[in-house]
Protein backbone atom coordinates (compact mmCIF):
# COMPACT_ATOMS: atom_id res chain seq x y z
CA UNK A 1 0.00 0.00 0.00
CA UNK A 2 1.26 3.35 -1.04
CA UNK A 3 -0.20 5.55 1.22
CA UNK A 4 2.00 8.60 0.56
CA UNK A 5 2.77 7.83 -3.00
CA UNK A 6 6.62 6.96 -2.04
CA UNK A 7 6.77 3.30 -3.11
CA UNK A 8 8.28 2.02 -0.27
CA UNK A 9 9.01 -1.77 0.41
CA UNK A 10 9.63 -2.96 4.20
CA UNK A 11 13.41 -3.67 3.11
CA UNK A 12 13.52 0.00 1.52
CA UNK A 13 12.15 1.98 4.71
CA UNK A 14 14.62 0.67 6.99
CA UNK A 15 17.52 1.32 4.36
CA UNK A 16 16.33 4.74 4.92
CA UNK A 17 15.96 4.80 8.00
CA UNK A 18 19.42 3.80 8.79
CA UNK A 19 21.15 5.79 6.63
CA UNK A 20 19.52 9.19 7.29
CA UNK A 21 19.55 8.37 11.05
CA UNK A 22 23.09 7.42 11.02
CA UNK A 23 23.87 10.37 8.50
CA UNK A 24 22.57 13.03 10.77
CA UNK A 25 24.27 11.61 13.83
CA UNK A 26 27.23 11.46 12.34
CA UNK A 27 28.26 14.87 14.14
CA UNK A 28 27.96 13.65 17.15
CA UNK A 29 31.13 11.54 17.15
CA UNK A 30 33.05 14.94 17.17
CA UNK A 31 31.15 15.95 20.55
CA UNK A 32 33.14 15.61 23.86
CA UNK A 33 32.41 14.89 27.27
CA UNK A 34 30.06 17.39 28.63
CA UNK A 35 27.80 17.79 31.87
CA UNK A 36 27.53 14.80 34.14
CA UNK A 37 29.58 12.44 31.79
CA UNK A 38 32.61 13.73 33.62
CA UNK A 39 31.42 12.25 36.78
CA UNK A 40 29.98 8.77 35.10
CA UNK A 41 32.62 8.29 32.70
CA UNK A 42 35.96 10.71 32.93
CA UNK A 43 36.23 10.96 36.56
CA UNK A 44 34.69 7.39 37.50
CA UNK A 45 36.86 4.95 38.77
CA UNK A 46 33.89 1.93 38.86
CA UNK A 47 34.54 2.13 35.11
CA UNK A 48 37.52 1.54 34.63
CA UNK A 49 37.67 -2.68 34.76
CA UNK A 50 35.05 -5.03 33.91
CA UNK A 51 36.64 -7.40 36.94
CA UNK A 52 34.23 -7.92 39.84
CA UNK A 53 30.74 -7.03 37.91
CA UNK A 54 29.12 -7.51 41.06
CA UNK A 55 30.11 -4.33 42.13
CA UNK A 56 27.43 -2.30 39.48
CA UNK A 57 24.61 -4.25 41.23
CA UNK A 58 25.51 -3.49 45.00
CA UNK A 59 25.35 0.13 44.41
CA UNK A 60 22.52 3.24 43.52
CA UNK A 61 23.38 4.54 40.17
CA UNK A 62 24.94 8.03 41.98
CA UNK A 63 27.00 5.81 44.77
CA UNK A 64 28.82 4.16 41.69
CA UNK A 65 30.79 7.21 41.32
CA UNK A 66 34.43 8.92 42.44
CA UNK A 67 34.60 9.54 46.39
CA UNK A 68 35.10 13.20 45.40
CA UNK A 69 31.94 13.31 42.89
CA UNK A 70 29.67 11.61 45.65
CA UNK A 71 29.80 14.94 47.24
CA UNK A 72 27.93 16.56 44.85
CA UNK A 73 24.39 17.75 45.53
CA UNK A 74 22.48 14.81 44.26
CA UNK A 75 18.98 14.68 46.59
CA UNK A 76 17.80 11.37 47.49
CA UNK A 77 20.64 9.62 45.13
CA UNK A 78 19.54 6.34 46.81
CA UNK A 79 16.21 6.20 44.49
CA UNK A 80 18.23 5.78 40.96
CA UNK A 81 18.91 1.97 40.27
CA UNK A 82 20.73 1.72 37.23
CA UNK A 83 23.39 -0.98 37.26
CA UNK A 84 23.10 -2.11 33.44
CA UNK A 85 23.50 1.45 32.55
CA UNK A 86 26.60 1.76 34.39
CA UNK A 87 28.07 -1.27 33.31
CA UNK A 88 27.50 -0.63 29.29
CA UNK A 89 29.77 2.29 30.25
CA UNK A 90 32.05 0.26 31.46
CA UNK A 91 32.34 -2.17 28.81
CA UNK A 92 32.68 0.97 26.23
CA UNK A 93 35.69 1.55 28.55
CA UNK A 94 37.09 -1.55 28.16
CA UNK A 95 36.49 -1.29 24.28
CA UNK A 96 37.65 2.42 23.37
CA UNK A 97 39.35 3.74 26.70
CA UNK A 98 38.25 7.44 26.88
CA UNK A 99 37.64 8.15 23.64
CA UNK A 100 34.57 10.19 23.10
CA UNK A 101 33.35 8.46 19.52
CA UNK A 102 33.08 5.29 20.97
CA UNK A 103 30.94 6.07 23.25
CA UNK A 104 28.69 8.22 20.65
CA UNK A 105 29.00 4.90 18.46
CA UNK A 106 27.48 2.77 21.23
CA UNK A 107 24.82 5.52 21.35
CA UNK A 108 24.00 5.55 18.00
CA UNK A 109 23.48 1.60 17.39
CA UNK A 110 21.36 1.47 20.56
CA UNK A 111 19.00 4.35 18.98
CA UNK A 112 19.20 2.54 15.50
CA UNK A 113 18.13 -0.92 17.42
CA UNK A 114 15.42 1.20 19.15
CA UNK A 115 14.07 2.30 15.55
CA UNK A 116 13.93 -0.73 13.97
CA UNK A 117 11.65 -2.46 16.75
CA UNK A 118 9.12 1.12 16.40
CA UNK A 119 8.78 0.33 12.88
CA UNK A 120 8.22 -3.29 13.32
CA UNK A 121 5.77 -2.57 15.98
CA UNK A 122 4.09 0.95 14.20
CA UNK A 123 3.48 -1.67 11.16
CA UNK A 124 1.50 -3.91 13.70
CA UNK A 125 -0.48 -1.02 15.29
CA UNK A 126 -1.16 0.62 11.90
CA UNK A 127 -2.29 -2.53 10.06
CA UNK A 128 0.74 -4.79 8.38
CA UNK A 129 0.33 -3.20 4.91
CA UNK A 130 0.20 0.16 5.76
CA UNK A 131 4.88 0.18 5.52
CA UNK A 132 5.08 4.41 4.27
CA UNK A 133 2.81 5.36 7.21
CA UNK A 134 4.90 3.39 9.92
CA UNK A 135 8.14 4.22 8.08
CA UNK A 136 7.43 7.95 8.14
CA UNK A 137 6.48 7.90 11.59
CA UNK A 138 9.53 6.61 13.02
CA UNK A 139 11.67 8.48 10.38
CA UNK A 140 9.97 11.92 11.89
CA UNK A 141 11.01 10.82 15.35
CA UNK A 142 14.33 9.33 14.55
CA UNK A 143 15.45 12.93 12.90
CA UNK A 144 13.70 14.71 15.69
CA UNK A 145 16.42 17.64 17.09
CA UNK A 146 14.51 16.68 20.80
CA UNK A 147 16.05 13.36 20.62
CA UNK A 148 19.45 14.66 20.42
CA UNK A 149 19.74 14.99 24.15
CA UNK A 150 19.06 11.38 24.77
CA UNK A 151 21.24 10.12 21.57
CA UNK A 152 24.09 12.86 21.57
CA UNK A 153 24.86 13.34 25.59
CA UNK A 154 26.16 10.07 26.34
CA UNK A 155 24.90 10.18 29.76
CA UNK A 156 21.39 9.52 28.23
CA UNK A 157 21.66 6.13 27.44
CA UNK A 158 19.23 5.38 30.01
CA UNK A 159 16.69 6.50 28.02
CA UNK A 160 17.56 4.75 25.30
CA UNK A 161 18.67 1.03 26.98
CA UNK A 162 15.50 1.49 28.45
CA UNK A 163 12.92 1.95 25.28
CA UNK A 164 15.59 -1.03 23.47
CA UNK A 165 14.23 -3.78 26.20
CA UNK A 166 10.31 -2.37 26.82
CA UNK A 167 10.10 -2.36 22.93
CA UNK A 168 11.74 -5.62 22.78
CA UNK A 169 10.11 -7.56 24.93
CA UNK A 170 6.70 -5.72 23.17
CA UNK A 171 7.84 -7.19 20.09
CA UNK A 172 8.78 -10.24 21.44
CA UNK A 173 5.35 -10.82 23.07
CA UNK A 174 3.49 -9.94 20.31
CA UNK A 175 6.12 -12.25 17.82
CA UNK A 176 5.48 -15.50 20.12
CA UNK A 177 1.73 -14.86 20.41
CA UNK A 178 1.27 -14.97 16.63
CA UNK A 179 2.37 -18.36 16.89
CA UNK A 180 0.14 -19.29 19.79
CA UNK A 181 3.34 -19.82 22.35
CA UNK A 182 2.14 -18.06 25.08
CA UNK A 183 4.63 -19.74 27.48
CA UNK A 184 7.35 -18.76 25.50
CA UNK A 185 6.47 -15.17 25.18
CA UNK A 186 6.35 -14.66 28.81
CA UNK A 187 9.61 -16.67 29.39
CA UNK A 188 11.62 -14.16 26.42
CA UNK A 189 9.30 -11.21 27.79
CA UNK A 190 9.89 -11.23 31.09
CA UNK A 191 13.52 -10.66 31.22
CA UNK A 192 13.30 -7.81 28.43
CA UNK A 193 10.65 -6.22 31.10
CA UNK A 194 13.28 -7.33 34.24
CA UNK A 195 16.43 -5.67 32.12
CA UNK A 196 14.45 -2.04 31.22
CA UNK A 197 13.77 -1.54 34.71
CA UNK A 198 17.86 -1.90 35.66
CA UNK A 199 18.38 1.14 32.97
CA UNK A 200 15.21 3.38 33.92
CA UNK A 201 12.15 3.39 36.39
CA UNK A 202 9.65 4.69 34.50
CA UNK A 203 10.19 0.83 32.94
CA UNK A 204 7.70 0.01 35.68
CA UNK A 205 4.88 1.01 32.89
CA UNK A 206 6.10 -1.80 30.58
CA UNK A 207 3.05 -4.21 31.27
CA UNK A 208 0.64 -1.36 30.35
CA UNK A 209 2.45 -0.48 27.36
CA UNK A 210 2.17 -3.75 26.06
CA UNK A 211 -1.38 -3.72 26.66
CA UNK A 212 -2.08 -0.79 25.02
CA UNK A 213 -0.65 -1.76 21.54
CA UNK A 214 -3.53 -4.37 21.35
CA UNK A 215 -6.77 -3.07 19.98
CA UNK A 216 -8.83 -5.19 21.89
CA UNK A 217 -6.57 -6.57 25.12
CA UNK A 218 -8.55 -8.14 27.71
CA UNK A 219 -10.19 -10.39 24.38
CA UNK A 220 -8.14 -13.36 24.76
CA UNK A 221 -7.40 -14.79 28.40
CA UNK A 222 -4.29 -17.03 27.24
CA UNK A 223 -2.90 -13.11 27.30
CA UNK A 224 -4.01 -12.18 30.06
CA UNK A 225 -2.95 -14.94 31.94
CA UNK A 226 0.42 -14.72 30.37
CA UNK A 227 0.56 -10.63 31.75
CA UNK A 228 -0.56 -12.03 34.98
CA UNK A 229 2.84 -14.37 35.32
CA UNK A 230 5.01 -12.17 33.34
CA UNK A 231 4.76 -9.13 36.15
CA UNK A 232 5.61 -10.58 39.84
CA UNK A 233 8.92 -12.08 39.27
CA UNK A 234 10.56 -8.86 37.58
CA UNK A 235 9.07 -6.51 39.72
CA UNK A 236 10.48 -8.64 42.66
CA UNK A 237 13.50 -9.02 41.70
CA UNK A 238 14.14 -5.64 40.75
CA UNK A 239 12.35 -4.35 44.19
CA UNK A 240 14.67 -7.19 46.32
CA UNK A 241 18.16 -5.39 44.26
CA UNK A 242 17.37 -2.13 44.44
CA UNK A 243 16.67 -2.11 48.52
CA UNK A 244 19.24 -4.65 49.34
CA UNK A 245 21.83 -1.82 47.02
CA UNK A 246 20.02 1.25 48.88
CA UNK A 247 20.53 -0.51 52.35
CA UNK A 248 17.08 -0.54 53.36
CA UNK A 249 15.89 2.66 51.84
CA UNK A 250 12.43 3.41 50.87
CA UNK A 251 11.80 2.09 47.29
CA UNK A 252 9.07 4.42 46.73
CA UNK A 253 8.05 8.11 48.64
CA UNK A 254 5.13 7.89 50.86
CA UNK A 255 6.10 10.50 53.16
CA UNK A 256 4.79 13.81 51.96
CA UNK A 257 1.42 15.45 52.26
CA UNK A 258 -1.61 14.52 50.29
CA UNK A 259 -1.66 18.13 48.91
CA UNK A 260 2.11 17.97 47.94
CA UNK A 261 1.39 14.75 45.61
CA UNK A 262 -1.55 16.71 44.55
CA UNK A 263 -0.26 19.78 43.78
CA UNK A 264 2.58 18.02 42.34
CA UNK A 265 -0.10 16.14 40.39
CA UNK A 266 -1.53 19.25 38.60
CA UNK A 267 2.19 21.13 38.12
CA UNK A 268 2.82 17.39 36.09
CA UNK A 269 -0.40 17.67 34.01
CA UNK A 270 0.80 21.26 32.78
CA UNK A 271 4.81 19.76 32.55
CA UNK A 272 2.80 17.17 30.04
CA UNK A 273 1.72 19.92 27.54
CA UNK A 274 4.81 21.61 27.87
CA UNK A 275 6.54 18.45 26.40
CA UNK A 276 3.96 18.15 23.75
CA UNK A 277 4.64 22.20 22.76
CA UNK A 278 8.33 21.40 22.20
CA UNK A 279 7.30 18.00 20.38
CA UNK A 280 5.65 20.25 18.04
CA UNK A 281 7.55 23.52 18.35
CA UNK A 282 11.12 22.16 18.86
CA UNK A 283 12.89 25.67 18.69
CA UNK A 284 14.91 27.16 21.50
CA UNK A 285 15.90 23.99 22.63
CA UNK A 286 17.89 23.51 26.10
CA UNK A 287 19.48 20.97 28.05
CA UNK A 288 18.35 21.87 31.37
CA UNK A 289 15.01 23.13 32.51
CA UNK A 290 15.31 24.29 36.05
CA UNK A 291 12.36 26.25 36.54
CA UNK A 292 10.38 23.63 35.62
CA UNK A 293 11.42 21.18 38.57
CA UNK A 294 9.18 20.17 41.43
CA UNK A 295 11.04 22.29 43.84
CA UNK A 296 8.41 24.78 42.40
CA UNK A 297 4.94 23.60 43.06
CA UNK A 298 3.07 26.90 43.01
CA UNK A 299 0.30 26.43 41.41
CA UNK A 300 -1.16 29.16 38.68
CA UNK A 301 -5.20 29.00 37.52
CA UNK A 302 -3.75 26.95 34.16
CA UNK A 303 -2.75 24.24 36.66
CA UNK A 304 -6.26 23.15 37.43
CA UNK A 305 -7.47 23.77 33.98
CA UNK A 306 -4.75 21.20 32.25
CA UNK A 307 -5.78 18.46 34.77
CA UNK A 308 -9.25 17.95 33.37
CA UNK A 309 -8.43 18.35 30.37
CA UNK A 310 -6.11 15.75 29.96
CA UNK A 311 -8.09 13.33 31.73
CA UNK A 312 -11.16 14.06 29.15
CA UNK A 313 -8.83 13.27 26.32
CA UNK A 314 -7.36 10.13 27.97
CA UNK A 315 -11.22 8.88 28.62
CA UNK A 316 -11.93 10.07 24.80
CA UNK A 317 -9.13 7.58 24.02
CA UNK A 318 -10.57 4.60 25.60
CA UNK A 319 -13.83 5.25 24.18
CA UNK A 320 -12.53 4.98 21.03
CA UNK A 321 -9.88 2.53 21.55
CA UNK A 322 -11.89 -0.17 19.79
CA UNK A 323 -12.95 1.91 16.60
CA UNK A 324 -9.73 3.77 16.43
CA UNK A 325 -7.15 2.31 17.50
CA UNK A 326 -4.22 3.27 15.80
CA UNK A 327 -5.24 6.79 16.90
CA UNK A 328 -6.51 6.13 20.52
CA UNK A 329 -3.19 4.54 21.04
CA UNK A 330 -0.53 7.73 20.11
CA UNK A 331 -2.23 9.89 23.30
CA UNK A 332 -1.96 7.16 25.54
CA UNK A 333 1.46 5.57 24.98
CA UNK A 334 2.60 9.47 24.90
CA UNK A 335 1.21 10.39 28.55
CA UNK A 336 1.70 7.23 30.52
CA UNK A 337 5.57 7.32 30.56
CA UNK A 338 5.30 10.71 31.33
CA UNK A 339 3.07 10.91 34.45
CA UNK A 340 5.72 9.19 36.79
CA UNK A 341 8.54 11.36 35.14
CA UNK A 342 6.13 14.17 35.90
CA UNK A 343 4.74 14.62 39.14
CA UNK A 344 7.15 12.28 41.50
CA UNK A 345 4.55 10.86 43.35
CA UNK A 346 6.08 7.75 43.11
CA UNK A 347 9.78 8.18 42.38
CA UNK A 348 10.45 11.35 45.15
CA UNK A 349 14.53 11.28 44.00
CA UNK A 350 13.24 12.15 39.73
CA UNK A 351 12.70 16.11 41.09
CA UNK A 352 13.25 17.39 37.62
CA UNK A 353 9.68 17.74 36.22
CA UNK A 354 11.45 18.69 32.33
CA UNK A 355 14.43 17.29 30.17
CA UNK A 356 13.95 16.65 26.74
CA UNK A 357 15.63 13.43 26.87
CA UNK A 358 12.12 12.41 28.60
CA UNK A 359 10.20 12.37 25.31
CA UNK A 360 12.78 9.90 23.68
CA UNK A 361 10.09 6.87 25.29
CA UNK A 362 7.08 8.48 25.17
CA UNK A 363 7.28 10.29 21.45
CA UNK A 364 8.16 6.45 19.64
CA UNK A 365 5.17 6.44 18.01
CA UNK A 366 3.75 10.10 18.23
CA UNK A 367 3.95 11.11 14.81
CA UNK A 368 1.40 8.08 13.94
CA UNK A 369 -1.33 10.17 14.86
CA UNK A 370 -1.01 13.33 12.46
CA UNK A 371 -0.06 10.76 10.01
CA UNK A 372 -2.85 8.60 10.57
CA UNK A 373 -4.79 11.34 9.87
CA UNK A 374 -3.55 12.83 6.88
CA UNK A 375 -4.05 9.15 5.37
CA UNK A 376 -7.86 9.67 6.14
CA UNK A 377 -7.45 13.01 4.07
CA UNK A 378 -5.79 11.11 1.10
CA UNK A 379 -8.20 8.21 0.74
CA UNK A 380 -10.98 10.64 0.53
CA UNK A 381 -8.68 12.81 -2.31
CA UNK A 382 -5.73 10.13 -3.62
CA UNK A 383 -4.95 12.90 -6.19
CA UNK A 384 -3.04 14.63 -3.80
CA UNK A 385 -1.07 11.37 -2.61
CA UNK A 386 2.45 12.66 -4.20
CA UNK A 387 2.54 16.22 -3.16
CA UNK A 388 1.67 14.87 0.46
CA UNK A 389 4.37 12.82 0.60
CA UNK A 390 7.04 15.30 -0.79
CA UNK A 391 6.10 17.87 1.44
CA UNK A 392 6.57 14.93 4.24
CA UNK A 393 10.09 14.34 3.16
CA UNK A 394 10.54 17.85 2.96
CA UNK A 395 9.52 18.03 6.88
CA UNK A 396 11.69 15.57 7.42
CA UNK A 397 14.97 17.40 5.62
CA UNK A 398 13.80 20.83 8.00
CA UNK A 399 13.54 18.35 10.81
CA UNK A 400 16.99 16.70 9.91
CA UNK A 401 18.79 20.14 9.55
CA UNK A 402 17.76 21.78 13.13
CA UNK A 403 19.22 17.56 14.74
CA UNK A 404 22.38 18.34 12.41
CA UNK A 405 22.65 22.29 14.20
CA UNK A 406 21.83 21.12 17.50
CA UNK A 407 24.51 18.01 17.69
CA UNK A 408 26.91 21.06 15.83
CA UNK A 409 26.25 23.17 19.26
CA UNK A 410 26.84 20.61 21.52
CA UNK A 411 30.72 20.36 20.06
CA UNK A 412 31.69 23.55 22.06
CA UNK A 413 30.59 23.40 25.53
CA UNK A 414 31.29 26.72 26.13
CA UNK A 415 29.02 27.67 23.06
CA UNK A 416 26.14 25.77 24.36
CA UNK A 417 26.08 26.85 27.66
CA UNK A 418 26.37 30.00 26.77
CA UNK A 419 22.93 29.65 25.11
CA UNK A 420 21.94 28.07 27.97
CA UNK A 421 22.31 31.08 29.99
CA UNK A 422 20.64 33.09 27.19
CA UNK A 423 17.64 31.70 27.60
CA UNK A 424 17.54 31.10 31.02
CA UNK A 425 20.03 34.21 32.86
CA UNK A 426 19.70 32.23 36.74
CA UNK A 427 20.11 28.80 35.19
CA UNK A 428 22.35 27.49 38.13
CA UNK A 429 23.34 23.97 36.16
CA UNK A 430 24.36 26.30 33.46
CA UNK A 431 26.19 28.76 35.11
CA UNK A 432 28.39 25.86 37.06
CA UNK A 433 29.08 24.38 33.58
CA UNK A 434 29.85 27.44 31.71
CA UNK A 435 32.37 28.48 34.34
CA UNK A 436 33.91 24.55 34.43
CA UNK A 437 34.46 24.55 30.52
CA UNK A 438 36.20 28.29 30.39
CA UNK A 439 38.78 26.90 33.40
CA UNK A 440 39.49 23.96 30.95
CA UNK A 441 39.64 26.02 28.21
CA UNK A 442 42.39 28.35 30.58
CA UNK A 443 40.09 31.18 31.18
CA UNK A 444 39.30 30.99 34.30
CA UNK A 445 38.79 34.58 35.17
CA UNK A 446 35.84 34.58 33.22
CA UNK A 447 34.78 31.69 34.78
CA UNK A 448 35.08 33.04 38.19
CA UNK A 449 32.47 35.78 36.97
CA UNK A 450 30.05 33.00 36.93
CA UNK A 451 31.26 31.37 39.55
CA UNK A 452 30.11 34.46 41.74
CA UNK A 453 26.83 34.76 40.77
CA UNK A 454 25.89 31.12 41.38
CA UNK A 455 27.48 31.51 45.25
CA UNK A 456 25.25 34.53 45.16
CA UNK A 457 21.98 32.45 43.56
CA UNK A 458 23.13 29.20 45.50
CA UNK A 459 24.74 30.73 48.64
CA UNK A 460 24.15 27.97 50.54
CA UNK A 461 25.39 25.25 48.01
CA UNK A 462 29.10 23.82 49.04
CA UNK A 463 29.25 22.70 45.09
CA UNK A 464 29.05 26.27 44.26
CA UNK A 465 31.53 27.53 46.56
CA UNK A 466 34.10 24.18 46.01
CA UNK A 467 33.42 25.49 42.06
CA UNK A 468 34.82 28.53 43.30
CA UNK A 469 37.60 27.85 45.10
CA UNK A 470 38.79 25.64 41.95
CA UNK A 471 38.43 28.55 39.70
CA UNK A 472 40.25 30.82 42.01
CA UNK A 473 43.08 28.59 42.30
CA UNK A 474 43.50 28.85 38.56
CA UNK A 475 43.87 32.23 38.75
CA UNK A 476 45.63 32.26 41.90
CA UNK A 477 43.30 34.54 43.81
CA UNK A 478 45.05 33.66 47.41
CA UNK A 479 41.91 35.77 49.54
CA UNK A 480 39.25 34.58 47.12
CA UNK A 481 40.34 30.83 47.40
CA UNK A 482 40.65 31.75 50.70
CA UNK A 483 36.95 33.02 51.71
CA UNK A 484 35.81 29.85 49.09
CA UNK A 485 37.75 27.28 51.32
CA UNK A 486 36.17 27.91 54.38
CA UNK A 487 32.25 28.54 53.25
CA UNK A 488 33.01 25.24 51.23
CA UNK A 489 34.42 23.97 54.52
CA UNK A 490 31.22 25.45 56.79
CA UNK A 491 28.59 24.11 54.83
CA UNK A 492 29.71 20.75 54.63
CA UNK A 493 32.80 19.55 57.14
CA UNK A 494 32.75 16.03 56.19
CA UNK A 495 34.09 16.69 52.22
CA UNK A 496 37.71 16.26 50.78
CA UNK A 497 37.23 18.38 47.87
CA UNK A 498 37.53 21.86 49.70
CA UNK A 499 40.95 21.19 51.80
CA UNK A 500 42.39 19.22 48.60
CA UNK A 501 41.70 22.74 46.15
CA UNK A 502 43.16 25.30 48.63
CA UNK A 503 46.10 22.39 49.29
CA UNK A 504 46.71 22.81 45.69
CA UNK A 505 47.07 27.02 45.74
CA UNK A 506 49.30 26.41 48.81
CA UNK A 507 51.64 24.15 47.20
CA UNK A 508 51.53 26.11 44.02
CA UNK A 509 52.59 29.15 46.00
CA UNK A 510 55.34 27.25 48.17
CA UNK A 511 53.63 27.02 51.20
CA UNK A 512 54.12 23.76 52.19
CA UNK A 513 53.50 23.73 55.54
CA UNK A 514 50.11 25.09 55.68
CA UNK A 515 49.49 22.64 52.11
CA UNK A 516 50.49 19.92 54.74
CA UNK A 517 47.73 20.89 57.13
CA UNK A 518 44.92 21.16 54.74
CA UNK A 519 45.77 17.74 53.17
CA UNK A 520 45.72 16.33 56.90
CA UNK A 521 42.43 17.87 57.08
CA UNK A 522 41.33 15.97 53.93
CA UNK A 523 42.82 12.25 55.08
CA UNK A 524 41.48 12.79 58.18
CA UNK A 525 38.22 12.55 56.63
CA UNK A 526 39.78 10.13 53.75
CA UNK A 527 42.58 7.95 54.50
CA UNK A 528 42.84 6.78 50.88
CA UNK A 529 42.36 10.00 49.01
CA UNK A 530 44.59 9.44 45.69
CA UNK A 531 44.82 13.64 45.07
CA UNK A 532 45.57 14.39 48.75
CA UNK A 533 48.10 11.95 48.79
CA UNK A 534 49.94 13.14 45.39
CA UNK A 535 49.93 16.44 46.77
CA UNK A 536 51.33 15.30 50.15
CA UNK A 537 53.87 13.63 48.12
CA UNK A 538 54.62 17.24 45.94
CA UNK A 539 54.97 19.22 48.82
CA UNK A 540 57.09 16.47 50.96
CA UNK A 541 59.54 16.96 47.56
CA UNK A 542 59.40 20.80 47.52
CA UNK A 543 60.64 20.45 51.00
CA UNK A 544 63.43 18.14 49.79
CA UNK A 545 62.24 15.28 52.15
CA UNK A 546 62.61 12.52 49.89
CA UNK A 547 62.43 10.15 51.84
CA UNK A 548 58.74 11.14 53.31
CA UNK A 549 57.69 11.54 49.91
CA UNK A 550 58.54 7.92 48.81
CA UNK A 551 56.58 6.60 51.84
CA UNK A 552 53.56 8.53 50.82
CA UNK A 553 54.21 7.42 47.21
CA UNK A 554 54.80 3.71 47.82
CA UNK A 555 51.12 4.22 49.87
CA UNK A 556 49.42 5.06 46.53
CA UNK A 557 50.84 2.63 44.50
CA UNK A 558 49.72 -0.20 46.58
CA UNK A 559 46.32 1.14 46.08
CA UNK A 560 46.81 1.88 42.47
CA UNK A 561 49.98 -0.05 41.24
CA UNK A 562 49.56 1.53 37.95
CA UNK A 563 49.27 5.80 38.50
CA UNK A 564 51.77 6.76 35.98
CA UNK A 565 52.03 10.01 38.15
CA UNK A 566 52.75 8.57 41.30
CA UNK A 567 55.55 6.30 39.33
CA UNK A 568 57.29 9.40 37.78
CA UNK A 569 57.39 10.73 41.30
CA UNK A 570 58.57 7.74 42.96
CA UNK A 571 61.25 7.87 40.38
CA UNK A 572 62.47 11.48 40.99
CA UNK A 573 62.19 10.73 45.06
CA UNK A 574 64.69 7.63 44.61
CA UNK A 575 66.27 9.85 42.11
CA UNK A 576 66.86 12.72 45.09
CA UNK A 577 67.60 9.77 47.58
CA UNK A 578 70.37 8.56 45.44
CA UNK A 579 72.12 12.18 45.10
CA UNK A 580 71.31 12.45 49.20
CA UNK A 581 73.73 9.49 49.66
CA UNK A 582 76.25 10.50 47.13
Amino acid sequence: MTTFGLQWTPARAVLVIILITSGLYLGSFSVPFFWDDDVLIVNNPHIRSLENPNRFWAKPFWELVSAEHKERDKPNRHIMYRPLVMFSFALDYWLYGLWAPGFHLTNLLFHLAVLLLAFALARKIVGGDDCELAALAILLFAVHPVMTQAVTWIAGRSDLLCALFVLGGIYLFHLCEERKSYGLAVLLAMPCFFLALLTKEVAILFPFLLMATYRDPLANKKRIVSLILLCPIPLAAYSYLKRAASSGSPLWDSGEALWSHLSALLKGTTAIFRYLYTLLVPTGLRLSYQELSQKNLELFPWDWFFFPFLAALLFFCLWQWRKRHALAFVPFWFVLPLLPITNGVLFKGLWTQFAERYLYLPSIFFFLLPLGLISKFLEKHPQWRGKVGRALLLFVLLLGLLTMQRNGLLQDPVALWQAELKASPNNVEALSNLAINLCRQGKAEKGIVHLRKLCLLTPNSPLAWNNRLLAAVDCEFLDEAKLSYERARRLAPKQTLPSVNYALLLLRKGNYVKARGKLAEALRIQSNNRQALLLLAHCYLGEKRPKEAKGVLLKILSLWPKDPEARELLTAAEASLTQKAG
